[in-house]
């Protein structure tokens, strides 16, 4: 099993003002997988980030993501795997969390071969 963890920054670099928040974020970032098993591997990517400095006039960034996924081998190369993405929403006040959702916006199911 492997098990990572780390800093992250993100640049307001979008190229229009909907595209993007105007803001500099930093957070944490943390991955695990697990390929133990020749048939079937697993693991997550998950991330935190917060607003620290940019345009006044724009929302703050509080931001998670958790990004599960498998795989399973069919032999001879060809797999099978399957990823989703979960945006979690975070509207964190001085004392308590104010809004708290998990959207899952995207599975995907791909069947591959080398």
């Amino acid at each position: 099993m492997s098990f990572g963890f780390g800093p992250q920054i993100t640049a307001p670099t979008a190229t229009e003002d909907a595209l993007g928040t105007e803001k500099w974020s930093a957070g944490l970032v943390n991955v695990l997988f697990d390929a133990s098993s020749p048939k079937f591997q697993y693991g997550y990517l998950a991330s935190w980030q917060h607003s620290f400095a940019g345009e006044d006039n724009r929302s703050d960034v509080n931001l998670g993501t958790f990004q599960p996924f498998l795989f399973y081998q069919l032999g001879g190369g060809t797999y099978v795997s399957a990823v989703t993405n979960a945006l979690i929403l975070l509207m964190i006040s001085e004392v308590s969390i104010e809004t708290y959702s998990i959207t899952p916006n995207q599975i995907m199911l791909l069947l591959s071969k080398p």
